[in-house]
């Protein structure tokens, strides 16, 4: 991987990471691409992590600095509206106004951006019911300490 990638990566690590250490998320968040339980059958409840953004460098009169601005856009899903509802209540738990710790970079608490009311994918047998939460994360190159 590129610094960059790594970069990057470092940021998704923190989140998911933060996201698995509640006990009853952890077996079922997943990055983008939800798995079927073993034998083939389609997982029934899940939490799936989108994430978009990139890195900009901002111009300022002294420096240049380099910012990343990602997104996280969390569904949380279940054939119950009920766990539907408890893991999005889960995971806004474990977001809401978390400062992730990522090496080298200064981390501004996540801000909560939106919420989708639960709702129903009927293109499913039996339906599932979904809530989409979208969550946003900023940093900064850390601050160096002073020499000396």
């Amino acid at each position: 991987m590129t610094a960059l990638e790594d970069l990057l990566a470092a940021h998704d690590t923190a989140i998911f990471e933060r996201l698995r250490a509640h006990t009853y998320l952890k077996p079922v968040v997943f990055d983008g691409k939800v798995p079927n339980l073993p034998g083939g059958r389609p997982r029934n409840s899940y939490v799936n992590v989108h994430t978009s953004g990139r890195p900009f460098v901002r111009e300022r009169r002294d420096a240049r600095q380099m910012q990343v601005a990602r997104t996280y856009t969390v569904h949380s899903v279940s054939v119950d509206p009920d766990e539907a509802r408890a893991l999005q209540g889960a995971v806004v738990a474990q977001l809401l106004n978390f400062r992730p710790d990522i090496p080298g970079r200064s981390a501004f608490r996540l801000s909560y951006e939106s919420s989708l009311a639960i709702r129903p994918d009927e293109s499913t047998d039996p339906w599932l019911w979904y809530t989409v939460d979208q969550f946003d994360l900023n940093t900064t190159p850390a601050k160096e300490a002073p020499h000396g």
